[in-house]
């Protein structure tokens, strides 16, 4: 393609339509999920409405979103502290935005330079609060010289109430740590309107080279291939007449590159595609080992390419390919052999043998599953391509999931300061109780200081992965259900690390995702409990028990859970875990270098109730350390 961006128009509004419709996957700023639902609520008819979104939605200024949307809706409703800030809060419909509104209110109401104008906004960005607060005194009643003549006036003595002043400041400052300047925002905003253009009417080449920018993100890939697919884009398997070295556009899909197969060099992809561009497309699989044999093709880049699908279009099943290429390429090469030694005659055995094989005869082999298909896609390519194992299950757990993968993506990617510096937006919370489904594609079993067994797995959707923790008991419990490629239901706490730009799952409860489809109940029972569900309420009962076998427990509220530790540099460390279990029980800790006790606060009650705490902390603080009475 050949497109100058220079001369596209900037107020299509068919462009502004595939943002407003959420329409956002794969463009610069407006792709997490907050973002995109408020574009859609916004509604975007001009570049101006999208560099003030763009500088809206970060902490601070993300509060005068609602304000924004309802004065650009409704313009009757825009008021200002003062008239003299209509010239300048105008064109974002009354709501302060950018730095440079918080410079010019300040030369405007306040009388102050350009200079000093641009200081209040140097000392607001870097959140040095206490040059701040005595900018306060100045912004609202002036600054004198040694002279006594004003050198800067003041909001009162311009006209400007000490009231209204005060509250002009304090919104300055919320937001003003935060604020970006206009022209940040409006480079975002330009090159987000030219990412939308190209989606909008190149959406199969914008995907090509949008996937090309993230070939090393396995996670990244998984999504937009996702939304390849919902587009009616198909991403197609490698093919090895067509596929190059990366995603190339083939008619109104893309096709993966052979740098995407496992043990697939880039010198072997050279050698097929210049085999390719000067012999013709090849014709079969024998026409490709004849003329490939002797290149840098080895077998276990053949191998490799039929697994994942690349000689498909040849029209044999991947299961008969495996079951010959190997003999296949050792006549070749033991041909190639004799060339070279000089020592081929036509009655030579090796070229008996070699003409012997210009017509392969295949043994009469089914071809594998569709699930197995899947799962040497997965593992060659690091993607399923035809497929996914979770597609048919989606619409089924609906009503039950709660979190995916693609919510991760907005945890970790933030958006980023005028520094470059990631600002994290999180429409989920750390310590939230998440619910989701996916495909278990690695585990790795460890063992605690207790010589307990935990286990680390990974969990995949349509979208990509996430880590979820498996603590000693639950792993004891559902030991057979951590297999690869295993369907799961997982309910869990979100353990999000902003400080390592990472977000992983704290599992509570597992299940095969077959068993939740068969029964849904089964989510309803926990430690012997079953929530029943009455409209406008969830009572929970106990299940029927003979009266002579139950004992009579204090309610959470009348226990204490007792922790010991050597000394006060563990209680982070106690805080961090205990945090997880939020309930009524009241924790007290007990310092054995000091030997005193401590209550810690209400904040740190927890639930007794739940079945892996105490094996938790006795894992983490010692058996002999944790006592609940």
């Amino acid at each position: 393609l050949d497109i100058d961006l220079e001369t596209i128009d900037m107020e299509d509004p068919q462009v502004f339509q595939l943002i407003s419709d959420g329409n956002t996957s794969g463009l610069f700023q407006l792709e997490s999920t907050g973002m995109t639902s408020f574009m859609k609520n916004l509604k975007p008819d001009k570049l101006e409405e999208i560099i003030a979104g763009i500088s809206l939605y970060r902490p601070g200024p993300m509060d005068s979103i609602p304000t924004y949307i309802e004065n650009r809706k409704n313009p009757d409703k825009i008021s200002y502290l003062h008239p003299k800030l209509k010239d300048t809060l105008e064109v974002t419909y009354g709501c302060m935005v950018y730095q440079e509104q918080v410079m010019r209110i300040c030369r405007d109401l306040a009388g102050y330079s350009d200079g000093r104008a641009d200081l209040v906004r140097r000392i607001m960005s870097k959140k040095k609060h206490k040059d701040m607060m005595e900018e306060r005194q100045v912004f609202i009643f002036g600054k004198k010289e040694e002279n006594g003549k004003p050198s800067i006036p003041g909001c009162v003595n311009n006209g400007v109430s000490e009231e209204i002043a005060s509250e002009l400041y304090d919104r300055m400052s919320a937001f003003g740590s935060y604020a970006f300047n206009k022209s940040h925002a409006a480079a975002y905003a330009y090159v987000c309107y030219r990412e939308a253009w190209l989606k909008r009417y190149y959406p199969v080449e914008f995907y090509a080279a949008l996937l090309n920018s993230y070939l090393d993100n396995t996670d990244k890939i998984a999504q937009y291939v996702f939304e390849c697919n919902k587009m009616d884009i198909k991403v197609l398997p490698p093919d090895i007449n067509e596929s190059g070295s990366e995603f190339t556009v083939s008619g109104k899909n893309i096709r993966f590159g052979m740098a995407a197969v496992k043990s697939v060099g880039g010198q072997a992809i050279k050698s097929i595609v210049s085999e390719r561009e000067s012999g013709g497309n090849f014709v079969d699989f024998m026409d490709f080992c004849k003329r490939v044999s002797k290149q840098d093709v080895n077998k276990k880049s053949v191998e490799n390419l039929i697994r994942c699908g690349a000689f498909d279009s040849m029209g044999v099943y991947r299961s008969r390919m495996l079951a010959v290429f190997e003999k296949v390429m050792d006549g070749f090469n033991q041909e190639n052999k004799k060339n070279i030694d000089g020592q081929l005659s036509l009655f030579d055995e090796a070229s008996y043998e070699a003409k012997k094989l210009e017509v392969i005869h295949y043994p009469p082999i089914d071809e594998f599953e569709p699930a197995v298909l899947l799962s040497m896609e997965k593992e060659i390519l690091g993607y399923y391509i035809s497929g996914h194992p979770m597609r048919q299950y989606q619409e089924k757990l609906s009503d039950v999931v709660n979190f995916s993968t693609k919510d991760k993506f907005d945890l970790v990617d933030g958006v980023p300061d005028e520094s470059g510096e990631t600002l994290s937006i999180q429409p989920l919370r750390d310590k939230q109780s998440v619910t989701f489904a996916g495909s278990i594609t690695k585990v790795t079993v460890k063992s605690t200081k207790n010589n307990n067994l935990m286990a680390f797995i990974n969990v995949e959707d349509v979208y990509g992965y996430i880590e979820v923790i498996i603590f000693p008991n639950t792993y004891k419990d559902n030991i057979d259900l951590f297999t690869n490629e295993r369907i799961v239901l997982i309910k869990g706490t979100l353990d999000i690390r902003e400080d390592e730009g990472d977000v992983k799952v704290l599992c509570n409860e597992i299940y095969d995702v077959q068993q939740v489809i068969d029964n849904p109940d089964v989510l309803n029972n926990r430690n012997g409990y079953y929530k029943k569900r009455t409209k406008g309420n969830n009572e929970q009962i106990r299940p029927p028990a003979d009266e002579s076998t139950m004992k009579p427990s204090l309610p959470p509220e009348k226990k204490i859970l007792y922790i010991r530790l050597e000394n006060r540099r563990r209680l982070q460390e106690l805080f961090n875990t205990i945090s997880y279990f939020s309930g009524r029980t009241p924790v007290s800790v007990y310092f054995k270098d000091t030997k005193k006790y401590e209550k810690l606060g209400e904040n740190f009650a927890v639930d007794v109730e739940y079945d892996s705490i105490c094996n938790i902390l006795e894992e983490k603080f010692g058996k002999e350390n944790v006592v609940i009475k």
